[in-house]
């Protein structure tokens, strides 16, 4: 069994077979891939990405449907983000039915996506 070790975190197993499982579902269901970093805005109006924590978002909307399908996966704030595994992550949730639908308002599904998650800063670690 291969395994690749993430930088800070756990061991994603099969990280290369599952991508490209993804990579093939994505072309088949047209389904999108969008990441979020957390941002940290200063006072002088620089902008800073930060490494850790992150959001993947893989989304699609089905023909005639005004409704966009949404799925997740998280990066712990404690873990460094990889794009990798974040569309690995999404796409598998999607695939497996976690997800939710969310009305397009007329808006294209790339738009609904930002609208929800461009202004993401940060997750706060709960004591």
């Amino acid at each position: 069994m291969t395994q690749t070790v993430a930088q800070r975190g756990g061991i994603i197993e099969n990280l290369e077979q599952r991508y490209a499982a993804a990579v093939a579902l994505m072309a088949a269901e047209g389904i999108f891939i969008k990441h979020y970093r957390p941002t940290i805005y200063l006072d002088n109006g620089e902008v800073i990405r930060v490494q850790n924590g992150g959001l993947t978002v893989a989304y699609h909307r089905r023909k005639g449907n005004s409704f966009v399908e949404i799925a997740t996966a998280v990066c712990s704030a404690r873990d460094m983000y990889n794009r990798k595994v974040g569309t690995t992550l999404a796409v598998e949730a999607f695939a497996s039915t976690q997800r939710i639908r969310v009305p397009d308002f007329g808006a294209t599904p790339g738009a609904v996506v930002n609208r929800l998650f461009a202004e993401y800063v940060c997750f706060e670690d709960e004591a």
